[in-house]
């Protein structure tokens, strides 16, 4: 007979052992954050840093230890919570591990100002003019508004004028009339580092989630299989290309949505063994959405109002083959099936929200 008791006391000291491997690991990335704020990097520092960094990849293997035995202790119905735990703390590992590596090999690049910041444009009147100025009322009342008056166009930034010529240059139309863009890519692709292994260990998290709850698993097959259905999918001819990105996926379940109870994420923000995701090789374009304010008072504008949806209209724009291999993903339908490499041909969400 199990004593409860005890029970609960070794998966509350399992839990505890948890918490102080989470608080090095925030302690080591506010650490890193400090260091990537320096723009000079002594050579000591780095050895110390770099000593750090041989901790935290030792402790990397004490967590996963530790975290198979509170995975093996706790009830059936609450594993779901833990390998999504599992995953995070797994995310702030590999990320403090890439970022730390990258600052030790290569060294720290001095901070380069954002490309995104602009000067707004400041007008000032003069209040040292001279007399034969100040004379003519209808020629200065006639400078004030010219000063005074709202731009009709918003000034891009230089990121934002590039994004935009690389959209004019490099979109066309295919033979079935889809829009074809290319990446807008402001680093080469070469920076990128291995991103297969963090994809492939956090599939293996989502399927074990898929023998938790079936029906998940259900939704998910039917999601990858109506994609690769409409031609969005196609498999890679390559298992690991060379300067490759994979993305890990989960899924977000709205169990009251009547038309998409299942949404799949895909993460491109995940960082590589570079410390670099293929989000960070990418311009930003402009904002070319009216402002929340004036739709607001459109809507007061009129009698009637009209709104619409249409039907899978973010799957209408596909990527030049040459980029397709920064959308790989892994998957299979069976856990007996070896793992599949597959490379999204339409352009995925988290690229059009940024970029176009």
């Amino acid at each position: 007979m199990v004593d409860s008791g005890r029970f609960e006391t070794d998966l509350k000291t399992l839990y505890l052992k948890r918490s102080s491997i989470k608080g090095r690991i925030t302690k080591f990335k506010n650490y890193l954050d400090d260091l990537t704020s320096i723009k000079d990097i002594s050579d000591l520092e780095l050895s110390k840093c770099a000593m750090k960094l041989s901790r935290i990849e030792s402790l990397f293997s004490e967590f996963e230890e530790l975290q198979n035995q509170i995975e093996e202790k706790i009830a059936a119905s609450d594993l779901d919570t833990e390998l999504i735990s599992r995953e995070l703390i797994e995310q702030d590992f590999d990320n403090c591990i890439s970022i730390g590596r990258s600052l030790v090999q290569r060294g720290l690049q001095p901070n380069q100002p954002s490309p995104h910041c602009s000067n707004n444009d400041s007008h000032f009147t003069s209040v040292n003019e001279s007399e034969q100025e100040l004379t003519d009322i209808d020629d200065q009342l006639s400078k004030f508004w010219e000063l005074e008056s709202v731009p009709q166009t918003k000034a891009l930034t230089n990121e934002e004028r590039l994004c935009q010529e690389h959209f004019l240059m490099n979109t066309v139309r295919d033979h079935d009339g889809r829009f074809c863009v290319g990446l807008p890519l402001r680093i080469k692709k070469n920076c990128l580092g291995n991103s297969y292994s963090l994809a492939k260990k956090r599939f293996m998290n989502l399927e074990k989630r898929f023998k938790l709850k079936p029906q998940l698993k259900e939704l998910y097959v039917q999601f990858i299989q109506e994609y690769a259905k409409l031609g969005h999918l196609s498999p890679s001819p390559i298992k690991k290309p060379i300067n490759a990105y994979f993305l890990p996926h989960h899924p977000v379940m709205k169990e009251k949505s009547e038309s998409t109870r299942l949404r799949v994420v895909f993460d491109a923000s995940a960082q590589t063994t570079s410390g670099m995701s293929v989000n960070d090789l990418q311009m930003k374009g402009p904002v070319i959405q009216d402002s929340l304010i004036n739709i607001l008072l459109r809507f007061r504008l009129y009698k009637y109002i009209i709104s619409g949806d249409i039907e899978k209209m973010y799957r209408q724009v596909n990527v030049r083959e040459s980029d397709r291999n920064l959308q790989l993903i892994l998957w299979r339908d069976k856990e007996s099936d070896p793992l599949q490499t597959l490379q999204c041909i339409l352009l995925l969400m988290v690229f059009l929200a940024r970029v176009f």
